[in-house]
């Protein structure tokens, strides 16, 4: 029998969307043969990040046409007007692109499309007559329609980076601007017939009726977070009982909004009724003369959500016999396996011993922290002016190498480097336009569904063409309280050297034009830390580390760049004492579980990984980010703790206290996680009770990924149950 074809429409704004297609993919792959589906996955981002489901017979096409993207110049910042440009060039091009895809999809004989969570394939799916789910725990209709929220960014401090000094100032993007482009993303949800609904998540508006857009309505600026109403409506056991919405069905009080309700930005009315119950918008119908489109019309596919496990990759499994071609290996939660895993990275033996030895994980690529000085100081210093980077190297197209290129990709939200054009900037002052990196999995420029001006060319933020290293001279400069010398450390794709706020030598940034309407503008602290104090946790004097008793391992940089750096800045150069430099093919999972604390942004995919290894994670929060609510729930649900930290405390390497916070509040459940792998009590195939220390874990994300892979096959047959069609 031939296998039916799934198609998997994966976003490019990060590698969080890549790893959870990758291991949804590995599950429908490994399904007995008889409900196995064959799986293409469409995606801009690159193809090894796929590798773990390619390996099982997944294909990968590569397009970069099937979303827009969030412009993110530096790694906490998003130029709001430059992503609406680019959401406009794309929108402009919305039609081309949907009907290539709803071509294709005909031509190869598609069974069903999943998406995370790029709106455009469930638009060509449905225009192909074949049914779409969507597979994610946010839109980005609520993400697009965030950047009218009146939070904006502080403005910089005494110092900012390179690249903040040409940005403009954070300015709300009006409703009127946001609302009919937002409309189209919602449209193009609304085509999909199923949610797995993947934790951490959000409202999505583009299913349940309430809460509605616009997004900056869900979010309580006085606690920085999910207003209670909302965190009520998002709850999977109430959305999982959730019913399309009936306009004849209905009683007077549900289809009637009381005097305090409002429309929302789509003209939709939120329908919620006394007892809590949710309703869905209804399922749009296929188009006529297809064979689906009868059973749509007649009410027999209605839309649903399921309420989806956590995708997640799992740590690097053990095998328990040596043989001819492999090795014995060891779960990085046995001893051996640690031992194994820190000496791969670099970590002398003396270093190794669990209990007494702490890791922190800096999962930071494309920041960078200074090592504080030895006495604190009030005084900053500067880079000296003169200090030039290094020549860029250049990538030739189509010719990229897999090792040193394509692992040093950004993807989008949350990955992409500084934008080459400040890069070029700091060369010879001219702001050039940036050219776009092309993956060696591309098809060449002329097969691609391109016409002038579409969002690739408005997009200036290149996927690849990181700063090279730049060597920054060290200068003391005296102040009326002492003098202090500060150290910068710089991790691939990093943000440019920092430099005074005031300084003449900068250009004058152009003033901004003011609307007619007074906007209210809110920044929204920290969230304060009740433990600290308890802990008393700031009685030390800023440091990267709590002690001698840690060590720090930091990913997103080669020990080639340090090397360089070192000879660049002399002996005082290089990493600090005990921080450590990860291999770039270092498996994450694997080094999540390793770790005490994480340090890092709030995503999907780190999350997860922290959840599922129950590793405590000290954050640098991003606010224009709307599904970092959602993630901060998911840490709280769990029981992990997530522990916020300013951005100046991370750039400056006042870490220690946060990093000490993070570690008590969650050593207990990280301890029992431990544990739980070290016994490794698992069910084998048999039935019958085995001991396999590290499989405890990776057996369970296997039968919750199993359910869902079965789950939605069923799903899919149901769809086409009674219609003629040729697999």
């Amino acid at each position: 029998m031939t296998p039916a074809i799934y198609v998997y429409y994966c976003s490019g704004h990060g590698y969080g969307h890549a790893t959870r297609v990758s291991a949804f993919t590995s599950h429908l792959l490994r399904l007995p043969l008889q409900y196995r589906p064959q799986v293409h996955i469409v995606s801009e981002a690159p193809k090894h990040v796929f590798s773990d489901s390619i390996a099982l017979g997944a294909q990968y096409r590569y397009a970069d046409w099937i979303d827009p993207i969030i412009v993110q110049p530096v790694a906490y910042r998003v130029d709001r007007q430059k992503s609406v440009d680019v959401l406009k060039a794309f929108m402009n091009k919305k039609d081309l692109f949907v009907e290539t895809e709803r071509a294709w999809l005909t031509e190869i004989g598609a069974r069903c499309v999943l998406s995370d969570a790029a709106f455009l394939g469930c638009l060509a799916a449905k225009a192909a007559g074949i049914p779409s789910v969507l597979v994610t725990n946010f839109t980005f209709d609520s993400v697009y329609s965030y950047l009218a929220t009146t939070l904006v960014d502080p403005e910089p401090g005494s110092q900012q980076s390179l690249a903040e000094m040409f940005l403009p100032a954070d300015v709300p993007v009006p409703q009127a601007t946001l609302e009919p482009l937002v409309k189209q993303i919602h449209e193009g949800y609304r085509h999909a017939d199923l949610l797995l609904l993947l934790p951490g998540q959000i409202p999505i508006p583009s299913f349940s009726l309430h809460p509605s857009l616009t997004s900056p309505n869900w979010v309580d600026f006085t606690v920085n977070s999910f207003c209670d109403e909302v965190i009520g409506a998002i709850d999977p056991l109430r959305l999982t009982e959730a019913i399309e919405y009936e306009h004849e069905g209905l009683s007077s009080s549900i289809a009637t909004q009381s005097a305090g309700d409002k429309d929302n930005v789509l003209g939709e009315p939120c329908r919620i009724d006394d007892s809590g119950h949710v309703f869905l918008h209804n399922h749009i119908p296929f188009p006529p003369n297809l064979p689906l489109h009868p059973k749509s019309i007649s009410g027999e596919i209605k839309r649903k959500i399921i309420r989806a496990p956590l995708l997640v990759r799992s740590p690097t499994a053990p095998r328990t016999q040596e043989s001819q071609v492999s090795e014995k290996k060891y779960s990085v939660y046995t001893a051996q396996g640690r031992q194994r895993f820190l000496s791969s990275i670099g970590v002398p033996e003396h270093l190794q011993t669990p209990h007494q030895i702490k890791v922190l994980v800096v999962s930071f690529g494309g920041q960078v922290f200074r090592k504080p000085a030895t006495t604190p100081a009030s005084g900053r210093s500067t880079p000296r002016r003169g200090s030039p980077p290094q020549t860029k190297a250049t990538a030739t197209p189509g010719k990229a190498d897999d090792t040193k290129t394509s692992r040093c990709e950004g993807v989008g939200l949350g990955l992409s480097s500084v934008s080459d054009s400040l890069s070029t900037l700091t060369e010879d002052s001219t702001p050039r336009r940036s050219a776009r990196f092309t993956p060696p999995d591309s098809p060449p420029r002329s097969e691609r569904p391109r016409t002038p001006l579409d969002h690739r060319d408005v997009n200036p933020d290149p996927k690849c063409h990181p700063l090279q290293l730049v060597s920054m001279k060290r200068d003391e400069e005296s102040s009326s309280s002492g003098t202090v010398a500060s150290q910068s450390m710089w991790i691939h794709g990093a943000r440019s050297p920092a430099m005074p706020h005031d300084s003449a030598f900068l250009p004058t940034l152009r003033s901004l034009e003011t609307a007619d309407e007074e906007l209210q503008v809110h920044i929204v602290p920290a969230t304060p830390s009740i433990e600290a104090d308890e802990w008393n946790v700031h009685t030390a004097p800023p440091s990267l580390l709590p002690d001698d008793t840690w060590i720090a391992i930091v990913c997103g940089v080669s020990k080639e760049q340090w090397e360089r750096q070192q000879q660049l800045e002399g002996e005082d150069g290089g990493l600090p004492e005990n921080f450590y430099v990860a291999p770039r093919d270092v498996y994450m999972p694997d080094l999540t579980a390793v770790a005490d604390v994480l340090l890092g942004k709030l995503g999907y995919g780190t999350v997860a990984e922290c959840v599922d290894s129950k590793t405590p994670i000290v954050f640098v929060p991003r606010p224009l980010f709307i599904e970092e609510h959602g993630l901060k729930l998911l840490l709280r649900e769990s029981g992990v703790p997530g522990v916020e930290l300013l951005r100046e405390e991370y750039e400056n390497g006042e870490w220690s206290h946060k990093i000490l916070e993070a570690w008590m509040r969650g050593q207990e459940g990280k301890e029992e996680r431990r544990r739980e792998e070290e016994e490794g009590l698992v069910v084998a195939q048999d039935g019958k009770l085995a001991v396999i220390p590290g499989m405890v874990g990776i057996d369970r994300r296997e039968k919750e990924g199993r359910k869902m892979a079965m789950d939605t096959v069923k799903w899919v047959e149901e769809c086409w149950s009674g219609c003629e069609i040729s697999t």
